[in-house]
């Protein structure tokens, strides 16, 4: 697949590996293109993997409205990344970072949520520590707030669990 990170659409990689090496892909990929095609291919490419990075986090039947949801799941990530100021949180925006410069580059050959997928996990956790803060926040008086925001979090995910099981079954 290296030969796909030369290339500005998706080809056959027999047919590509047969005409050339990968250096040769990257050679004639470098003469052909200026610094600005490079840096337009970049940039456009951050702008598609961000939006399909975000909307994953929300749930699979909204399809692109999921966005919607996956904007305060990843604030509250931040924030519990932001909360905890561990070197962890560090590592995993130097991850999310990473992550999206590379596949937002791959993007004229193939985008989706899968490459995006092992960030997932980690940003959940920081999630639920963000929420747990913002809980914590609220104190002994929050005590009816804290249950029905736990309540209402359980439902969420029972709903679209389902939703999402039937929608993709």
């Amino acid at each position: 697949n290296s030969y796909f990170l030369f290339l500005d659409q998706f080809e056959d990689l027999a047919e590509v590996s047969s005409r050339m090496t990968v250096g040769e892909a990257a050679q004639q990929y470098i003469a052909e293109h200026s610094m600005t095609d490079m840096l337009q291919r970049e940039a456009q490419g951050l702008c598609w993997e961000s939006y399909i990075f975000v909307r994953s986090f929300g749930p699979a039947p909204l399809d692109d409205s999921r966005l919607l949801f996956g904007l305060p799941i990843l604030l509250l990530a931040l924030a519990g990344m932001v909360a905890e100021r561990r070197q962890a949180a560090l590592l995993l925006l130097a991850w999310i970072t990473c992550f999206l410069a590379m596949f937002a580059w791959y993007l004229p050959i193939a985008a989706g949520q899968r490459f995006t997928v092992p960030l997932l996990p980690p940003l959940l956790v920081c999630t639920a520590t963000g929420l747990a803060r913002i809980n914590n926040s609220l104190g002994s008086k929050g005590l009816c707030h804290r249950t029905m925001a736990v309540s209402l979090a359980l439902a969420w995910c029972i709903i679209w669990t389902t939703l999402t099981c039937i929608t993709l079954s």
